[in-house]
């Protein structure tokens, strides 16, 4: 069964409203996301300790939370992804610890609304207005939190090349070990891990542009286009010929 997704966008905010059966392996986010739950249930993963959800549930996922989902029948959800400026302002307001909620009305009415917000500050305010004061910012160690954004920026940075953890740790004048293990730590993935991520991130701007799928596969460093056919269905939800359909129909 087919993930059956729609995507609108403001500026540096996107929502998806989709519909299927869809399984994702743990990923991370740059964006600060909220999913909503408007029908069924699935088994969801937030940085590996599992939950049931059901209709009604609000996931609060700030960026670099690691999440996966598990369902056995179809379900309907809403997503509101924030990116950039607009992100690092959720992050300052509502903190970067993931959690889950029942929604009292106010999620479902905001995605019902999404259309009539003409610009990316008014819908952040809204946001914040509904959900701010439900958690609190994290306390991880500010050393290595910053040890690991930096990690995190050389690896996007450096996205089109060959990479390695080695590579990432040189540059920071620690150890491999150090390092993968910190990351793990307070992104929930390897290093490893969030390069792929970062280079599917890269391959859905040139799907945008219409690039070819072996163009795509080659610069973004994968083995081949099945390659990269297979990994962002796995990481996605969908092929990249229905991600390219979505694309044309939006």
């Amino acid at each position: 069964m087919k993930n059956r997704l729609s995507i609108r966008k403001l500026k540096n905010c996107e929502h998806i409203a989709g519909k299927g059966l869809v399984n994702l392996k743990p990923h991370t986010h740059k964006s600060f996301t909220v999913v909503y739950i408007e029908k069924g249930s699935l088994f969801i993963s937030l940085n590996y300790a599992q939950k049931l959800v059901s209709s009604g549930t609000v996931i609060v996922l700030p960026p670099n939370n690691a999440i996966s989902m598990s369902a056995k029948s179809e379900y309907e959800y809403h997503s509101l992804s924030v990116h950039e400026l607009m992100c690092e302002k959720l992050c300052k307001y509502i903190g970067n610890v993931p959690f889950v909620f029942m929604d009292d009305g106010s999620i479902a009415d905001f995605f019902r609304i999404y259309d009539s917000f003409t610009d990316d500050d008014s819908l952040t305010d809204f946001i914040i207005g509904i959900i701010g004061e439900k958690t609190a910012p994290s306390a991880a160690g500010l050393q290595n939190v910053n040890l690991v954004r930096l990690a995190a920026g050389f690896i996007e940075n450096h996205v089109k090349d060959e990479l390695c953890v080695k590579d990432v740790a040189d540059s920071l004048k620690v150890s491999t070990g150090y390092l993968s293990r910190i990351f793990k730590k307070i992104m929930h993935i390897t290093p490893k891990q969030y390069l792929i991520q970062c280079r599917l991130r890269e391959a859905k701007k040139e799907l945008e542009k219409e690039s070819s799928d072996v163009e795509i596969a080659y610069e973004l460093g994968f083995a081949s286009q099945s390659h990269m056919c297979t990994v962002f269905k796995g990481y996605m939800g969908i092929s990249v010929g229905d991600y390219r359909d979505i694309l044309k129909n939006r």
